[in-house]
């Protein structure tokens, strides 16, 4: 589903920056991009130091491995071609403001994915999703990269086959 997901970022260039993953923990999305860019180009950033040794284990010994913040990027602006964060905008205190982090890091023309669960179909999905309230709404996520500066913004659905 990961590799599904990322799709439409167009990892077809070997030295592409890419500010990944954001929110990465183990480095499992990470995992993916490096079959793809240059570890040497990559970024792993995440707030816990215990799931980024994790990360550090795997086999991501070029890419750069940082302790950082979503919503506070150490980036400077027009940074990176490419932006991805799987499975941790949900956690986030202000996702508005870690979207338009993202925003502002990506150059020009770079293209951003953030993976992210969304609000369920059946009732009894919704009733659980309503009790974690991690679940946005999928016009949650639209708005956010709209108001971020975001124009071709585009939404899919993944999910096992």
């Amino acid at each position: 589903m990961r590799d599904q997901a990322m799709e439409e970022l167009d990892l077809n260039d070997r030295n592409l920056i890419v500010v990944d993953d954001v929110g990465g923990g183990t480095g499992f999305t990470t995992t993916g991009v490096v079959k793809h860019v240059d570890g040497k180009n990559v970024t792993i950033l995440d707030q816990s130091p215990h799931q980024l040794a994790k990360a550090k284990k795997k086999h991501l010994k070029d890419c750069t491995i940082i302790e950082g913040d979503a919503e506070n990027l150490p980036f400077p602006t027009d940074y990176g071609d490419r932006y991805v964060s799987a499975g941790s905008i949900e956690y986030w205190p202000d996702p508005q403001r870690g979207t338009r982090e993202s925003y502002r890091v990506l150059k020009k023309g770079g293209k951003a994915c953030m993976i992210g669960p969304v609000y369920p179909n059946s009732w009894l999905s919704r009733f659980f999703a309503d009790i974690w309230m991690l679940f946005p709404k999928e016009q949650d996520y639209i708005e956010w990269f709209r108001k971020a500066g975001f124009q071709d913004i585009k939404l899919k659905r993944v999910g096992p086959r």
